[in-house]
């Protein structure tokens, strides 16, 4: 290892392992399992979405009944992601990524044989188990295993992958499910997680310092964790972004379906066209985020900040436009354009967030609370707002709409009035800027 990057790695792992390199071939691999893995993730995520409708009309279910199915799943993650992330910090990335990725594929195949409600609710919770600590973990690993001032540019292909997990979940679990039921994605998306969950026992791993050298249990590290003003705003804020995000995700498909009368198949290959069209953004945003870091202290959370507000307007514009303002078919027409226009800038602009968050939940923290960093951060994204995103979204659907399975104004409705979600977390991802400077400062004495 060469003297700069073993300078690279102090505050990292506290002592460097053998095995452990700060970039190079090592790294490379860590990168891609870890983002083939998070394509996964969000795989077996998107094809809930997609199975919604003909899932609703095979067992009779409603749109607040599948929203709140998603809010729990998600819930799961948020509440469970704090635990997991501290055992992550004191244990290993590497075997616990493993275990997560076996898990979550389970879960997903039972979702597959749900008959109602209930059944399909525990297979969701059972995914939500496995993808619990599956973030933090990911990120603290890929962020370790580069030096601090490309953290942004590498989460952003972690990231990346996130969109690349939608498209491909949107794409094949819409042609699965139109050619051969609504139950058989969930059953073919569960066999790559279990390929890779094996395969990433190859990763390289820091080493974890003992409970002895940090001088710390759960309750004093997650205390730590909120007396950091830079994290607190940051959490708030992501709660905020994310009620806008995952309404938005989760309904989109079937407001598609809904409003054009289009088939199961098609809605999710327009709205994977665009968000494959996107995906190139992600990693830019989080080039982006690092040279304004580098250009001024807390120039990633500003990043996100502008990256939300944006976001939220361009969401409201896009059902405003296509499905208000354009009262005919699914066509070529002008106002039709310039609402998919809308859609596919709000994904460019969403690709400025990940990054930038992600690198700064392991920049104002110690070794020993990088997990856990990143695991309150994806608890309270969910908890605070994503996890009940697509549930509100779907109750103000039933409630302005006609309530009945195929009303698409309400939905719309519903959709814009969580996008308003967004320009709060924009606020407050200002406000965690302003303290990062010297949050990053204390770390480094």
């Amino acid at each position: 290892m060469t003297a700069q990057a073993l300078e690279a790695t102090k505050g990292v792992a506290g002592a460097v392992s053998a095995k452990f390199e700060v970039g190079g071939k090592r790294a490379v691999f860590v990168l891609w399992i870890c983002s083939l893995l998070y394509m996964v993730n969000f795989m077996d995520r998107q094809v809930f979405s997609v199975a919604a409708a003909p899932m609703m009309k095979a067992l009779g279910m409603t749109k607040a009944e599948v929203g709140w199915i998603n809010n729990i799943f998600l819930l799961t993650i948020a509440f469970l992601g704090i635990p997991v992330s501290y055992i992550i910090d004191r244990w290993s990335r590497r075997k616990m990524i493993c275990i997560l990725g076996l898990l979550w594929s389970v879960g997903i195949f039972l979702t597959g044989l749900g008959q109602g409600f209930v059944t399909v609710l525990i297979g969701m919770m059972i995914v939500g188990l496995g993808e619990a600590g599956f973030g933090p973990a990911g990120t603290a690993l890929i962020g370790a295993s580069y030096p601090p001032a490309q953290r942004g540019a590498k989460l952003g292909i972690f990231n990346m992958f996130i969109g690349i997990g939608i498209v491909v979940g949107l794409i094949a679990g819409g042609f699965c499910a139109q050619t051969w039921g609504w139950r058989s994605p969930f059953f073919i998306f569960a066999l790559p997680g279990i390929v890779l969950a094996l395969i990433a026992l190859n990763m390289q791993d820091y080493p974890t310092p003992p409970k002895a050298q940090t001088g710390e249990n759960f309750g004093q590290s997650f205390v730590a964790i909120w007396k950091t003003p830079t994290l607190v705003w940051l959490y708030l804020g992501y709660g905020m972004f994310m009620a806008m995000f995952m309404g938005n995700l989760f309904w989109m498909v079937p407001a598609l379906i809904y409003r054009f009368k289009i088939s199961v198949a098609l809605a999710p290959l327009i709205i994977g066209g665009l968000i494959f069209a996107s995906l190139w953004a992600t990693p830019l945003g989080g080039w982006i985020a690092d040279k304004w870091e580098a250009k001024s202290p807390g120039g990633r959370m500003r990043t996100a900040a502008c990256s939300s507000i944006l976001a939220g307007l361009l969401v409201i514009l896009y059902y405003y436009l296509a499905f208000f303002v354009h009262t005919g078919p699914l066509a070529w027409a002008p106002v039709m354009l310039l609402g998919f226009l809308c859609m596919f800038l709000q994904a460019i602009a969403c690709g400025g967030v990940g990054p930038a968050v992600g690198a700064t939940t392991q920049m104002v923290v110690p070794v020993h609370r990088k997990s856990l960093s990143f695991g309150v951060a994806m608890a309270c994204m969910y908890a605070l707002g994503g996890g009940w995103g697509s549930g509100i979204a779907g109750t103000i659907g039933d409630r302005l709409g006609t309530g009945q399975p195929g009303d698409w104004k309400g939905l719309a409705y519903g959709v814009m009035v969580i996008a308003c979600a967004a320009f709060l977390g924009g606020i407050f991802w200002f406000r965690s800027a302003h303290y990062y400077e010297g949050d990053f400062k204390r770390v480094q004495q």
